[in-house]
């Protein structure tokens, strides 16, 4: 796995997105909003014209947007990440979205032969940049073990909660209390 791709450079992902590239991976960037990506660019990311394009050139899409609806959008359609995803890829989404999105996002993936996993942290911008997130985990345990690499980068605690949704059900738990 040398390639990544990062979807959603904001605060969150654009500090996450840094550490990959300091690590020495390959990065590729797709974000609406191409100011957010600059500095990642000029750093020595490449950005790329749409989700689907960045799901076919790299090893493992990555995503940091705001809600479900976005993910939905930079999923599904011709352009989306379903569109370019294909067996053996990894598309992993560290934002907190509700359960029904999660599962859609998940079954498209796997028909189209990736693996999906649900990936929301707990913490600051400041924690992001220096890799002390907490990281829930869910999603099929090979593409897990395949990510956990990159996932250290961002996280000094990681938990593993099993093969469903069971990520998204603790985020939102945890945001509830």
């Amino acid at each position: 796995m040398k390639k990544i791709g990062w979807i959603g450079i904001g605060n969150m992902g654009r500090n996450m997105a840094r550490r990959v590239l300091d690590a020495g991976y390959e990065l590729y960037l797709f974000d609406t909003n191409k100011q957010q990506m600059q500095q990642l660019l000029e750093a020595g990311a490449k950005a790329v014209a749409s989700a689907a394009e960045l799901a076919k050139v790299v090893d493992v899409v990555f995503s940091t947007i705001p809600n479900g609806k976005i993910l939905r959008a930079i999923t599904f359609g011709d352009d989306g990440v379903a569109a370019g995803i294909s067996q053996g890829k990894v598309f992993v989404d560290i934002s907190t979205v509700d359960v029904e999105t999660s599962s859609q996002v998940a079954d498209i993936i796997d028909r189209a032969g990736g693996k999906f996993i649900r990936c929301p942290v707990s913490g600051s911008t400041i924690q992001a940049a220096r890799g002390t997130l907490t990281l829930m985990v869910s999603g099929d345990q090979n593409a897990h073990a395949k990510v956990e690499p990159v996932l250290e980068l961002f996280g000094e605690k990681r938990y593993y909660l099993g093969g469903g949704d069971e990520a998204r059900v603790m985020k939102l738990v945890i945001q509830s209390m």
